[in-house]
């Protein structure tokens, strides 16, 4: 199977797939071991000579992903072996903490946060989400740096 075969990748990622009652196409093959939650999570796949997560190669097929782009490939529906390409969105690390987060999917003891200590909202424009899913004030960052900035010029 060469990887740019596009028809021949998606025709066996829906043979070896299903359809769920919400609405996911989930992946029936292989999938990544995570030691840290104990559980199966995306799916993977040879091509080639490579691995790749199957939702990257769905991305890929129908979406005109690239599968040498740092973007990512996010669920909506937030099923981690979910290949249905209308679930799929390509967007940055920043992008897939943000949609976590306006979810409430970040553990972090920090999510149910609404202000910061300042009293700024935590959300819209003023939610800045670190790639580790911290969440934080760009306010405050911002006053920070000032400060810091004044402080080093002797200010």
């Amino acid at each position: 199977m060469e990887l740019f075969e596009k028809d021949k990748i998606y025709s066996f990622l829906l043979e070896n797939s299903h359809k769920s009652e919400s609405g996911c196409r989930l992946w029936d093959g292989s999938r990544i071991w995570n030691n840290r939650s104990k559980r199966y999570t995306y799916g993977q796949l040879h091509v080639g000579y490579r691995m790749y997560m199957v939702h990257r190669l769905m991305a890929h097929c129908k979406l005109e992903f690239d599968l040498g782009s740092k973007l990512q490939v996010c669920h909506s529906c937030d099923v981690e072996n979910c290949i249905e390409e209308t679930h799929l969105f390509i967007g940055s690390g920043k992008d897939n903490m943000r949609d976590a987060a306006n979810k409430g999917r970040i553990r972090n003891g920090y999510s149910s946060v609404t202000h910061c200590k300042s009293g700024h909202p935590l959300s819209g424009d003023n939610l800045y989400t670190t790639p580790s899913g911290y969440r934080d004030c760009k306010t405050c960052r911002r006053d920070a740096y000032t400060r810091y900035k004044a402080k080093k010029n002797g200010k």
